[in-house]
């Protein structure tokens, strides 16, 4: 297990040392790390297993900063309502606990991701506010209590209360909603089914406008159709500028994820006349992005090979085969069928 903690930590840190300062954005550790992957590491790679590493590189020093400075205000806390208490008190043991067990998760999310599962969290906060709490009355203070009901008109006090629900509400259906849309989109998709998997993705995009899935899988949906109707070279045209547009709004929003970048290859080496350059390019930054994503591993060396470039091909194929790959799926299958046909011609 520590071995295995050190090869996810070392990646993290040295993501971290490119951008110290800003961060990456919260939860974008797993779209970011791939390119500085170790090729033998078996993690799903969501989380880095060290939650101070992770705040660092994700919020940048300022994050974890404040997130020091909130356990040295509980510190402090503690030192001085226990200095005031005496060793015979029951309250005291009971303080004492408590911090023990804040302590314990505070230690343990070291080496895991408490901070990342909501039940581990809340349990936390309970124990924070309890510790609160019995630290003010050891203390001789009375519970600070803010109530608004009491300063506020009783008819702004409930409409404030209506937002304060209504906001989340929204929003996490909203999220929902729109997942739920993206899913069944996808079905679609697998089914063959374009016109009703189109006007899925477009439901999922109003629901989630800034998620990149829907617009990059439309984009794809629409490159597939102009496939269709290739004796009408306007009509086939015109739904691959569709297509780039979509392509490109997903990158606006994410320019992290391969599939956009492998989906805007697909879409130029679908456009007359040929860019065989800018579509090896689009592959290849597909790759930096993501060196395990094996569908522009093998779009690329095809194209490589469809120009009798053979040997560089191989050196596109044979460069993947250093990594560990979680699944055998069918293109990870023909990825490997492949590289053994391209090594074979070349003996």
């Amino acid at each position: 297990a520590g071995h295995s903690r050190f090869v996810i930590w070392q990646p993290a840190w040295e993501l971290f040392l490119q951008h110290p300062w800003r961060g990456i954005g919260l939860d974008t550790y797993f779209m970011a790390i791939p390119p500085l992957l170790h090729p033998r590491d078996h993690s799903a790679h969501f989380y880095v297993h060290n939650d101070y590493l992770q705040l660092a590189l994700e919020t940048g020093l300022p994050g974890l900063l404040l997130l020091l400075g909130i356990y040295g205000v509980v510190l402090t806390l503690l030192v001085r309502v226990l200095a005031r208490v005496p060793r015979g008190d029951p309250r005291r043991t009971a303080l004492l606990g408590l911090f023990a067990a804040l302590f314990a998760f505070a230690l343990h999310s070291a080496f895991t991701f408490n901070f990342y599962v909501m039940p581990s969290m809340l349990l936390a906060g309970l124990l924070l506010g309890r510790l609160h709490t019995l630290g003010d009355v050891l203390a001789g203070q009375a519970p600070r209590v803010l109530d608004l009901s009491t300063r506020l008109r009783p008819w702004l006090y409930y409409m404030l209360l209506l937002l304060a629900m209504l906001l989340p509400a929204g929003y996490f259906a909203s999220l929902g909603l729109g997942h739920a849309a993206l899913v069944e989109g996808r079905r679609l998709l697998a089914e063959g089914r374009l016109p009703q998997a189109h006007l899925a993705l477009l439901r999922a995009q109003r629901l989630t406008p800034l998620v990149d899935s829907p617009w990059f899988l439309d984009a794809d949906l629409l490159r597939r159709s102009a496939e269709l109707v290739g004796d009408h070279p306007c009509r086939a045209a015109g739904l691959l500028d569709e297509a780039e547009e979509k392509v490109r709004a997903a990158l606006r929003r994410n320019p992290l994820r391969p599939q956009s970048w492998y989906i805007l290859g697909k879409i130029t080496g679908a456009r007359q006349p040929l860019d065989t350059a800018r579509q090896q390019e689009l592959y290849r930054e597909a790759l930096r992005r993501d060196p395990r994503f094996v569908p522009a591993r093998l779009a690329l060396a095809r194209l490589l090979l469809r120009d009798e470039q053979t040997e560089a091909a191989y050196t596109v194929l044979a460069a993947g085969l250093d990594y560990a790959y979680r699944r055998v799926t069918p293109t990870l299958l023909e990825y490997v069928e492949l590289s053994m046909t391209t090594a074979g011609k070349l003996g």
